[in-house]
């Protein structure tokens, strides 16, 4: 036996079952339609989460709202800006902010 040859137990765990890459496929599916496919129930938080990209995407600059919007609750907390980036940048690039929130998900879950 050479040393370049993986040995049989390395071998069986390369191979994945049938029934196992069907049910990956099966719920990768399912994460690409529940991504883009459905309708989003944001509501209280969704317009303040959804500004700091949008001014990336419009103006090249991430910003917060300075103040809350009349009638509107905002959270207590300050979100990380990383995903802010991404999302505005994929607005960029053309996809609308809906599914620009719902990429960083389905490539972390697929």
């Amino acid at each position: 036996m050479g040393a370049a040859e993986p040995s049989r137990a390395l071998k069986r765990v390369a191979q994945v079952p049938g029934p196992v890459a069907i049910f990956a496929c099966f719920v990768a599916f399912l994460v690409l339609v529940a991504a883009y496919a459905t309708g989003r129930g944001g509501w209280v938080d969704e317009l303040g989460f959804q500004n700091p990209p949008y001014m990336l995407a419009h103006f090249g600059k991430l910003t917060f709202p300075p103040s809350r919007p009349a009638g509107l609750r905002l959270t207590g907390h300050h979100p990380p800006a990383y995903p802010h980036v991404l999302i505005g940048t994929l607005c960029r690039l053309g996809l609308g902010i809906i599914n620009a929130e719902a990429t960083p998900t389905v490539l972390l879950l697929c």
